[in-house]
């Protein structure tokens, strides 16, 4: 009996889990908003981490940690870049998913940028800037 008992948690197991994959994401333009007002656009290319977590066998939601550098597009200005997301997938191909992305850039000539986005997933179309802010900058 105890065998049977395992033998179904192992497969309850395969079907209801999370998995991590490491690697790197593809280079993407970032855009830098203070309040409501875009003042830069950075490129990124960060190493990333991935928990993705099934039920049922079916992909439910995902989160993303990246930490790397970023570089100004307007400035050359080079960033301290950590970015985390929180990804909701839809099975439904007529119903987007959404991103939320929280991120924090600390550049080396002084620049500090702290938002926080929404995104349809997996489009990635920017949907709204919940709350973005830049500490020290007024514009």
């Amino acid at each position: 009996m105890l065998m049977q008992l395992s033998a179904q948690n192992s497969q309850k197991d395969d079907i209801n889990r999370s998995i991590v994959i490491r690697g790197s994401d593809e280079t993407f333009v970032l855009p830098v908003f203070c309040d409501e007002v875009q003042v830069d656009e950075l490129i990124c290319s960060p190493p990333s981490q991935y928990v993705n977590h099934y039920q049922k066998g079916i992909l439910i939601w995902s989160n993303s940690m990246s930490i790397g550098e970023a570089t100004s597009l307007e400035t050359g200005e080079v960033f301290r870049f950590k970015d985390f997301d929180r990804i909701t997938v839809s099975n439904d191909p007529e119903i987007q998913g959404l991103a939320v992305e929280h991120v924090n850039l600390v550049g080396n000539k002084g620049s500090h940028y702290i938002f926080t986005y929404t995104y349809e997933f997996p489009s990635w179309e920017l949907i709204s800037v919940v709350k973005a802010s830049c500490p020290g900058k007024k514009y």
